[in-house]
């Protein structure tokens, strides 16, 4: 038997034990967070911002006018919403002119600048952004695992044939001092 039949509970004690245990699952029950879910109606990106006590009830203002923003309405159980605002201008950088190309997205318009460093990858055509990779080495096709790499006479990686466990390591050959040894033993000093 795995417990001790000594230890007698009467009824009572067991009913209060029940009740003790019943009000703490209760009382952790009631202390979990609301559920709240993400409106996706009223959470939207807007790229010039306005703020609007009557467009967001109990918001604060965030004073992002004019900038892009993202708002994130999110709704609890009693149906309240709150709002967050994320300003978007921080992590876009808008650019008005320069080497600029404007793509249009899902309807919004975004406007990129590419640098005009010497040999950037990327270069605006009539059609939108390129990546001139002509410059760049070519991956190996058919290429052998454990195989070492080499370079073709145009830069290119190629496979050399030789295998990785073909190479004699440095420490695999005798030192010097290793041979003048061996020498010494067998012909003497």
């Amino acid at each position: 038997m795995a417990y001790d039949s000594s230890h007698l509970i009467t009824l009572g004690q067991y009913e209060e034990l029940a009740t003790q245990v019943k009000t703490e699952i209760e009382t952790a029950i009631a202390a979990l967070p609301v559920e709240k879910f993400l409106d996706q109606t009223k959470t939207a990106f807007v790229s010039s911002f306005s703020f609007s006590a009557s467009t967001y009830p109990g918001a604060t203002n965030p004073n992002l006018d004019g900038k892009p923003v993202m708002v994130l309405a999110v709704k609890g159980n009693d149906g309240s919403t709150s709002y967050s605002f994320l300003n978007m201008a921080t992590l876009v950088d808008t650019y008005t002119s320069g080497n600029t190309k404007t793509l249009s997205i899902s309807g919004y318009k975004i406007t990129l600048k590419v640098s005009a460093v010497a040999n950037n990858a990327i270069t605006i055509q009539s059609d939108g952004l390129h990546v001139d990779t002509s410059g760049k080495a070519d991956k190996v096709s058919n290429a052998t695992a454990n195989n070492l790499a080499a370079l073709n006479s145009s830069g290119n990686l190629i496979d050399s044939g030789i295998a990785k466990s073909s190479v004699l390591l440095t420490s695999n050959i005798a030192t010097d001092a290793e041979v003048t040894e061996v020498l010494t033993e067998i012909f003497g000093s």
